[in-house]
């Protein structure tokens, strides 16, 4: 306006300092819409997508620890438990004993009845395990017809007990097939 390229109407205009804030706010308006539809529209996916990650991540812990026919842990996971329970005993010297069962004559009742009625065996005996375990002891299947359980705070006597108690438990449990009950018997150590 002072060398006379603008009029003084439009001199007066564009030296108004709002001119220089409202750009100013306009971004920064613009910022907050665009961080409030990120916060509504992304942050409850990216929750939700990481709480189904987390509850694949603990399913696939699982399935890996987890005998998939009887619902007890498997060898892999009974072994790292072994461990762990075993330095615990060696560090503070309480009791722990370990129980070893082996169905007797699997592979007969397998050849002869089939591996439908194997395979209820084995859910069966799982099922007896479990029963009979308390909170702190750990059953597996650690291979075709072998169960372990690991039984910490266990004298050799309580042991011996619990292995008595199962022998007689497992042989109670037989299963029928075409109306005939088939023998089951445990072997522990």
């Amino acid at each position: 306006g002072q060398y006379g390229l603008f009029s003084s109407e439009i001199s007066k205009f564009l030296g108004n300092p709002y001119l220089l804030i409202v750009p100013k706010l306009i971004n920064v308006a613009a910022g907050c819409l665009v961080l409030g539809l990120l916060l509504h529209r992304w942050l409850p996916s990216a929750i939700r997508e990481r709480g189904k990650s987390e509850r694949d991540a603990d399913d696939l812990k699982t399935l890996a620890n987890t005998d998939g026919l009887t619902g007890l842990y498997n060898r892999r996971h009974f072994d790292a438990i072994g461990a762990s329970e075993w330095a615990h005993f060696q560090r503070y010297r309480r009791p722990f004993s370990v129980l070893l069962m082996d169905v007797d004559c699997f592979k007969i009742i397998n050849d002869r009845f089939g591996h439908d009625l194997g395979d209820n065996v084995l859910k069966i005996i799982a099922s007896v395990c479990t029963s009979v375990r308390r909170g702190s002891d750990t059953a597996a299947r650690i291979g075709g017809g072998e169960f372990g359980l690991l039984l910490p705070e266990t004298s050799g006597e309580a042991a011996f007990a619990l292995a008595e108690r199962l022998r007689t438990q497992v042989r109670a449990c037989t299963p029928t097939i075409e109306g005939q009950g088939v023998d089951v018997s445990v072997s522990l150590g």
